[in-house]
């Protein structure tokens, strides 16, 4: 955002911040939009499951050598 010279950052904060919410410290408008297209973390992992899935039914072994050396991911 480009703002003349002389006005300050104070006096700029004043107008904007009553316009976020205080959870997200998003600009409401784009607040709503962000929780439009955001996606629940449970349906990302279902996929990435049902991927892993299919993959180990394909090609065990090679998944197997492939991640021998690699820590198991945590759960969150």
């Amino acid at each position: 955002v480009e703002l003349p010279a002389n006005i300050s950052i104070k006096e700029i904060a004043e107008k904007i911040i009553p316009l976020c919410n205080p959870a997200t410290g998003l600009p409401f408008p784009l607040d709503l939009i962000d929780a439009d297209i955001s996606l629940d973390r449970r349906i990302a992992k279902t996929f990435a499951d049902e991927v892993e899935a299919r993959v180990l039914d394909e090609n065990p072994k090679a998944v197997k050598d492939y991640f021998t050396g690699i820590n198991p991911q945590k759960e969150e």
